[in-house]
């Protein structure tokens, strides 16, 4: 029984420190961090999910919190698309596809990275992304959900965890050496 109590709590353990790490998704949008050479700095990417009518345009909002991180570059990751519109005040931001891939036949892409932003870390802070809305070649909106993507970090929810465990451990040994 001991056995199993300890097992379940790691593999939560695992679970909640991975659910932080990989990249955060919704149905069309998904969002993922990579480190830069500047351990100060971090990149998010934007990637869209393939569409069966093709995608023609993506918008959004970056909202995460001014004091925390600033925005100092973005960089548009592929050559279908175009950054269309760009505000660093408020995070909004416009892709629409180039006119030489709109009459291309192989409009519908797989997944692909659209956008690179690049932010300035003062102190880790979540970054969201919302107001989403993708437009397809029928002209049809797809909303999707917010998206949040944590860059905070998560040792004192381990070292919680690793604390839980082995005071569970010391119980289950002394009850056993007590029989």
């Amino acid at each position: 029984m001991n056995k199993k109590c300890i097992f379940i709590t790691i593999i939560l353990a695992i679970l909640l420190l991975c659910g932080n790490v990989f990249a955060a998704s919704n149905n069309y949008v998904s969002l993922k961090k990579e480190k830069t050479d500047n351990k100060d700095e971090i990149k998010i990417i934007v990637s869209i999910k393939k569409l069966e009518k093709g995608a023609l345009g993506l918008q959004g909002t970056f909202d995460y919190k001014k004091d925390d991180l600033e925005i100092l570059e973005t960089n548009v990751l592929n050559d279908n698309f175009s950054l269309t519109a760009f505000n660093k005040e408020n995070g909004k931001f416009i892709i629409e596809i180039t006119d030489e891939a709109f009459f291309d036949e192989k409009l519908h892409l797989n997944d692909e990275d659209v956008l690179e932003v690049v932010f300035k870390v003062n102190k880790k802070s979540d970054i969201n992304l919302k107001d989403i809305k993708m437009v397809d070649s029928q002209l049809n909106t797809i909303e999707s959900e917010d998206i949040t993507l944590k860059l905070s970090n998560n040792i004192f929810l381990l070292i919680i965890i690793l604390v839980v465990i082995i005071i569970l451990s010391f119980i289950f040994k002394n009850k056993k050496i007590k029989k």
